[in-house]
């Protein structure tokens, strides 16, 4: 193997040679043996799991069971140790790509992993982990359960899943494109990849709440819109992202009843367009006085020149659980000081100041949630490594905020205000009801709806001049924004919101 490398070095830069690395590195006797027990239970293992729980908290047992408890601890400790051993596995896959990646992987992956049963546990909500490796010659999925952890993998490399991603995002952006023409084949191999490898684990685990540990262009994906020949993904499970900025927000408490500090852009700014619909979704969320008819949550709201940098924060400091921000935001990734937020008073808040000012601490809000353009990614290529998905969204987790609603492109204006009055609606009416779950509920709900208004504009935009706002003029994406949908059934109206860190 040394060989083959030695050679590749050599001839890398030669236009027209083939890789001539094929020699993998087989088992050891200790690590096939392991292998073999792991594939013998690995098909039932998260069933397993399941029974040995509801044994191991009998307050009594008889002897039968006993045993039974016995047989599993033996069968769910083979599948543990050859979980460890693939792991280990990987870890020296992606030391021969380099060791920055062995080094990430190997030093958090498996503590990691194993840390997160107790989390799982107090969750609730059938609450799982799928944590995906992206390597050269496959993807690699561990799901883990309260009880346990499961690997699969799927034959697909890292080019051609880059491939993949890439065509899934440029038909998904596509809202007048026909979903059952191109949108669906694309969805359904994506789900092929991703989620039919462990569908038969998730279904004996009785899974609920989805979270995801995204690795590389897979953080491009809008989750939701994965389908498996009959039904969208989120129809099937509420849906989180799981990123390390989480770590310390998932064991925080979060609060059920929620008040609202609301802010909005809604006037054109130079190099952006006007966001006609933002007054009407802030006023349809906030309730702002006692016979306010319109909104669903109490709370304050503030609009263009009165959203300016004092108020932003005056009003964290006041502590209000739901922070709401309906402006535009533009990332260049790798410079923090190049990528802000519009203010409403014209203003930008850099992320570099967001991240170095204490007034910016959000230790207090249970969710921001971040109604605006591309506030959780950058522009994706076929390079991409999905490094920048962790932008505003994740800093915001890292300076306290619990939960962090996103977006993975430019939003629909008025869909997207519709779908947030149904959210925060769903969520004041049940303080039972998980971010996620209320989330879920408010896409499937504009999914389904059929009188749809007409819509000006989408968040993203750049006003370039009178024609950019014209009936037939075109978007970035080259799509005539001229035209009104019959209904928001494409995804491209409620795919893009991606929930981040505390979902309950």
């Amino acid at each position: 193997m040394l060989k083959e490398e030695e050679l590749y070095d050599f001839i890398r830069r030669r236009a027209g040679q083939d890789d001539p690395r094929g020699t993998r590195a087989d088992w050891t006797p200790a690590e096939a043996a392991w292998n073999a027990r792991y594939d013998a239970v690995a098909d039932d293992l998260a069933a397993l799991g399941q029974e040995y729980r509801q044994l191991a908290n009998l307050p009594a047992r008889d002897d039968g069971q006993q045993e039974r408890l016995a047989a599993l601890e033996v069968r769910l400790d083979a599948g543990g140790e050859a979980l460890i051993t693939i792991v280990r596995a990987l870890e020296k896959e992606l030391g021969a790509q380099g060791g920055a990646a062995a080094v990430a992987f190997g030093e958090q992956q498996l503590d990691w992993l194993r840390s997160q049963q107790a989390m799982l546990e107090r969750l609730g909500h059938g609450a799982v982990l799928i944590s995906t490796v992206v390597t050269e010659d496959r993807l690699h999925l561990i799901l883990t359960t309260p009880d346990t952890q499961v690997a699969r993998q799927s034959p697909i490399g890292r080019a051609a899943l880059n491939r993949l991603i890439v065509d899934f995002r440029q038909t998904l952006t596509d809202r007048y494109g026909d979903p059952k023409t191109h949108l669906l084949p694309l969805a359904q191999r994506l789900h092929a990849v991703l989620v039919a490898p462990i569908a038969a684990d998730l279904a004996q685990a009785k899974a609920g709440t989805l979270m995801w540990s995204l690795d590389a262009a897979l953080r491009y994906i809008p989750l939701a819109a994965l389908h498996d020949g009959e039904h969208w993904l989120i129809e099937r499970h509420p849906l989180a992202l799981y990123t390390l900025a989480a770590r310390e927000n998932m064991s925080q408490d979060t609060d059920t009843a929620w008040r609202v500090a609301g802010l909005g852009v809604s006037r054109a700014h130079q190099g952006f367009s006007a966001l006609d619909a933002v007054p009407a979704e802030l006023d349809g969320i906030i309730i702002r006085t006692p016979d306010d008819p319109d909104g669903v949550i109490a709370g304050e709201l503030y609009l263009d020149d009165a959203f300016d940098e004092p108020r932003l924060k005056a009003m964290i400091r006041v502590g209000y659980p739901v922070l709401h921000i309906a402006s535009h935001f533009r990332l260049n990734p790798g410079d923090n000081s190049a990528s802000f937020l519009l203010l409403g008073d014209g203003s930008r808040l850099t992320l570099a100041d967001f991240e170095a000012k204490t007034a910016y601490r959000l230790d207090r809000v249970d969710q921001l949630t971040l109604s605006a353009c591309d506030t959780a990614m950058g522009n994706p290529d076929r390079s991409a490594s999905g490094a920048e998905v962790e932008s505003f969204g994740a800093l915001a987790q890292k300076r306290g905020a619990k939960g962090v609603l996103a977006t993975l492109w430019p939003v629909a204006d008025a869909s997207t205000g519709q779908l947030m009055q149904t959210l925060y609606r769903l969520r004041s009416a049940d303080l039972t009801l998980t971010k996620a779950e209320a989330l879920r509920q408010a896409q499937l709900a504009l999914m389904r709806t059929t009188a749809v208004p007409p819509q000006p504009g989408t968040r993203g935009w750049v006003d370039d001049g009178p024609a950019a706002s014209q009936p037939g003029a075109a978007d970035p994406e080259g799509h005539n924004r001229g035209v009104t949908p019959k209904t928001y059934a494409h995804p491209y109206y409620w795919a893009p919101f991606i929930l981040m860190g505390n979902w309950l």
